[in-house]
């Protein structure tokens, strides 16, 4: 399912918002809604991968929702450590290290022994980590990683 999520997600490589930032792109006039779009690429990735943890219109829009049910496992999603994240794996963000997360992207690699891994993330850019407007391949750093309930955030999805 995860492989299915990533593989859909490099189809959407070079999407941009249109017009420049304005936050409409394909993704979001799926969802009909106008905002920040990163979580709302990833549940389209899953859901077009086949995943039932998300439902259109419904999960996740909004990235600490997302972790929030991923903590106990709800919905059959689940934190998991990041020694065990594998490509397709979601992870979050937290920027300014407020405890909040920021931003969420699909891992297209492990972490590497110098702390950084590969992603692919909606509504990035070089320039703005969170609100980019693009779908675009990242490379990031473990200390960037947001942290809920005392766990890295990588999240796996199970069904």
């Amino acid at each position: 399912l995860r492989v299915k999520a990533l593989d859909r997600a490099e189809r959407d490589l070079g999407m941009k918002e249109h017009p420049k930032n304005s936050n409409r792109c394909p993704i979001t006039d799926r969802w009909g809604v106008i905002g920040p779009w990163c979580a709302v690429g990833v549940s389209t990735w899953d859901i077009d991968a086949g995943s039932r943890a998300f439902t259109l219109h419904r999960d996740w829009a909004y990235v600490p929702f997302l972790l929030a049910a991923a903590a106990p496992g709800t919905n059959g999603i689940a934190l998991i450590r990041s020694e065990h994240a594998l490509p397709g794996d979601v992870v979050a963000f937290d920027w300014d290290d407020d405890g909040i997360a920021d931003h969420v992207g699909l891992l297209r690699s492990s972490v590497r022994g110098d702390g950084t891994f590969d992603t692919i993330e909606g509504n990035t850019s070089l320039s703005d980590n969170s609100n980019g407007g693009e779908v675009m391949h990242r490379q990031r750093r473990v200390t960037d990683v947001a942290r809920h309930a005392g766990v890295l955030a990588f999240v796996r999805v199970g069904r």
